[in-house]
C-alpha cells in the first residue's frame, strides 16, 4: 500500500509538472500581446523638478512697481519735470489782453506760462470726485500747476474761450457760451443779450466790476475778428 501511494504522487507530481510546462508558453505570449497601455508612473522628484524656462521666466519684467517706467513728462506730486505742448487752435486773454496761436504752454513747479507769459489766474482743482470744477485752491502747488496746464490744453484744444486775468479764478467757456462771446465781441446784434448770457457763466467769486470793465472797453484786433468769424462761421454751416 506505501508503494502504491507512493507511485500515485509520483505520478500527480508528474502531470503537476507537465501542465505548468505546457502553461508557461501562452502566459509568455499573452504578456506580449498586451498593448502599451500605461506610461510609466512618475516619481515625486520628477514633478518636482523645475521647467526649464521656469528660471529665466521668474526673472523677466521688473523686481517691484518702483522699477517700472513712470508717465513720461512725470504727473506725479514729487516730479519736477516740466511740462511743454503746443495748441494750434483756441482763443486765449491773458491779463484782457488777446493772445494769438500757436500757444507754447509750458508749466514747472513755480509756473505756467503761454508763449513765455506767465498765467496768473488762480488755477482750477479738482474736486473730491477726481472730475475737477470744484472750486479753486491756491497757486504755487506743483500738482494744481499740473492740473492747470492739462485743462488749458485741453480747452483750448477744443477751440474754446479761455481767459486769466491775476488773482481771479481761471475762466474756460464751453462751446456755446464761447459763440456768444465771440460775437458779441465782432457783431452788435443782440450784444447785450449774449453778454448777459456768458457773465452768468462767470465763477462766483470773479470780480463782476472787473469782468464788466473789461467787456465794455475791449476792442477786438483784427486777426480776432477775423478767426471769431471763420469759427462762427463754420459753427452755422455745421
Amino acid at each position: 500500500m506505501a508503494a502504491m501511494g507512493s507511485g500515485r504522487r509520483f505520478i500527480a507530481g508528474a502531470i503537476f509538472t507537465a501542465i505548468i510546462l505546457l502553461l508557461a508558453p501562452l502566459v509568455a505570449v499573452r504578456a506580449q500581446d498586451q498593448p502599451d497601455r500605461y506610461f510609466p508612473k512618475r516619481h515625486k522628484a520628477d514633478h518636482d523638478a523645475p521647467h526649464p524656462s521656469d528660471s529665466s521666466r521668474s526673472q523677466r519684467g521688473h523686481q517691484n512697481q518702483s522699477d517700472a517706467p513712470g508717465p513720461r513728462g512725470g504727473s506725479g506730486r514729487g516730479d519736477d519735470s516740466p511740462l511743454e505742448t503746443t495748441v494750434e487752435k483756441g482763443f486765449l486773454f491773458i491779463d484782457g489782453e488777446y493772445i494769438s496761436p500757436p500757444y507754447e504752454i509750458r508749466c514747472d513747479a513755480e509756473k505756467l506760462t503761454v508763449n513765455g507769459r506767465e498765467v496768473t489766474c488762480r488755477p482750477p482743482q479738482r474736486d473730491y470726485s477726481g472730475r475737477g470744477f470744484g472750486g479753486f485752491g491756491p497757486r504755487g502747488s506743483d500738482f494744481s500747476l499740473r492740473y492747470f496746464f492739462s485743462q488749458l490744453h485741453s480747452q483750448l484744444s477744443l477751440d474754446f474761450v479761455v481767459m486769466s486775468f491775476e488773482g481771479q479764478p481761471f475762466i474756460g467757456f464751453d462751446a456755446s457760451h464761447t459763440y456768444d462771446l465771440l460775437k458779441s465781441l465782432i457783431f452788435t446784434g443782440s450784444r447785450s443779450v449774449r453778454q448777459v448770457a456768458v457773465r452768468n457763466q462767470l465763477p462766483n467769486d470773479f470780480s463782476r466790476p472787473l469782468w464788466d470793465d473789461w467787456i465794455s472797453n475791449f476792442k477786438p484786433p483784427d486777426d480776432l475778428k477775423i478767426r471769431a468769424a471763420a469759427l462762427l462761421s463754420s459753427t452755422l454751416g455745421s
